[in-house]
């Protein structure tokens, strides 16, 4: 035992180096964190976690900080033995972290622990589950998350925003926007299914560059992994609960944070697959809010289904909810016709086009709808036709919205004139 005393003395001298060293590795240390906070309130509970035992192995919650007076914070942590640890400050939850003075989230802090060492910190901002952070890959544009935001039924989801070149230089300028399901899929290979992602930023930026099409915002709106097929089937509760979470959550934070442009006819929605079938569903049930649907492959109705996928049909869905008068939208429908495309999904399709036909809704004026006669079921098919998809929805919406003002205006006159002739003949 005397030995031992005799060895940690010399080492904390500097006086023994090589093996020796190796047994001052294994003592104890003990670090006090100190954070200074200006912006929170004396009796606001803050946390400690990092990437080690000691720390919560990155428990939000895992040691409560002492508040110390002067908007300080410590919490002394004791730690095996000397050792490099990465940590970071939050207020209890993952999605309430330390940032900086844009709002964006802090990268963790790193440390060499060693005895008797103060480890001093200030954090001036903290995020919430709106923050927005700043996309660092491989997408073309500047791209912005909002993560977990929480709808009404509880459930979190991330929102992904593509912006278009130079929108925070052009402050004056506002913007059409496209709202599209399956959020993940969108802009990034690393988040996409399969890693191939849909290239809509690509595509975007080319179409405006070559000016087809107007600078327009795109929302990706993630679903939740664990119910996607509930969730993009308007007639299930969660089918309900994620269009009111669109409706109701999403574009009101979207044209709160961003320059959109009002009106329904700069409000487009889309999808693909069953996204594509929520996409007309939303549309369907806020036509007051959406001039445009673009519907790649829609999964209306799937006969038997198709591998472990259950059939279904969603068509009674808008039976119920036709109404009297025709829907002021933009229906743009696409498929292949090659595989499921042609044995699983068109059957539906042309179920829905009928209907279309016979509720009054005309080709090309209301609706349109393209088969792609080499293309199979995927991303592949669906990047191709986005170009054309989204031309053909963004204008059709314009003509109808161009057609209504035109035919009120007509319809005004016509009053006005019938009001002349009646006050004339009272005369």
């Amino acid at each position: 035992m005397a030995t031992l005393r005799l060895v940690l003395v010399l080492v904390s001298l500097g006086l023994v180096t090589g093996a020796s060293q190796s047994v001052s590795a294994q003592i104890p240390v003990s670090v006090n964190f100190e954070l200074t906070a200006p912006g929170l309130a004396p009796n606001t509970p803050v946390y400690l976690t990092g990437s080690v035992p000691a720390l919560g192995n990155w428990k939000p919650d895992a040691i409560t900080m002492e508040y110390a007076g002067k908007q300080r914070w410590r919490a002394l942590v004791i730690f095996e033995r000397a050792m490099p640890v990465r940590y970071r400050y939050t207020l209890g939850t993952k999605e309430q972290v330390g940032a900086d003075e844009r709002g964006q989230p802090l990268a963790s802090f790193t440390v060499q622990t060693q005895r008797r060492l103060t480890v001093r910190d200030t954090i001036s901002d903290w995020t919430d589950e709106n923050t927005i952070v700043e996309a660092a890959g491989r997408v073309t544009g500047d791209v912005r998350y909002h993560r977990y935001v929480k709808g009404d039924d509880g459930i979190s989801r991330d929102l992904v925003v593509w912006l278009p070149r130079f929108y925070d230089q052009r402050r004056q300028l506002d913007y059409p926007v496209l709202y599209l399901n399956d959020g993940q899929d969108l802009f990034d290979p690393a988040t996409a299914a399969g890693g191939r992602d849909l290239g809509i930023d690509e595509a975007m930026d080319k179409l405006i560059r070559e000016q087809t099409v107007e600078a327009t915002i795109v929302v990706g709106i993630y679903h939740d992994d664990r119910y996607r097929l509930e969730e993009f089937s308007p007639e299930n509760p969660r089918g309900q609960a994620y269009m009111n979470f669109v409706v109701n959550t999403v574009k009101p934070l979207i044209e709160e944070r961003y320059r959109v442009r009002a009106g329904r006819e700069n409000t487009l929605v889309g999808g693909a697959a069953m996204g594509g079938l929520m996409a007309l569903a939303t549309a369907w049930e806020h036509a007051d809010l959406f001039g445009a649907v673009l519907a790649f492959s829609p999964a209306f109705s799937i006969a038997g289904g198709v591998g472990n996928f259950a059939g279904f049909d969603a068509i009674p869905w808008f039976v119920a909810r036709h109404g009297e008068q025709r829907r002021p939208v933009f229906f743009y429908l696409d498929n292949g016709a090659q595989g499921v495309e042609a044995q699983a999904i068109q059957p539906g399709i042309d179920e829905m086009v009928a209907l279309f036909e016979q509720w009054g809704y005309r080709w090309e004026r209301d609706f349109v709808f393209i088969k792609d006669l080499d293309a199979t079921h995927g991303f592949d098919a669906w990047r191709e036709r986005f170009p054309n998809a989204f031309t053909k929805a963004l204008r059709g919406a314009r003509r109808l919205h161009d057609a209504a003002v035109e035919e009120r205006a007509e319809s005004l006159v016509g009053a006005s004139r019938g009001a002349a002739e009646q006050l004339q003949t009272a005369r």
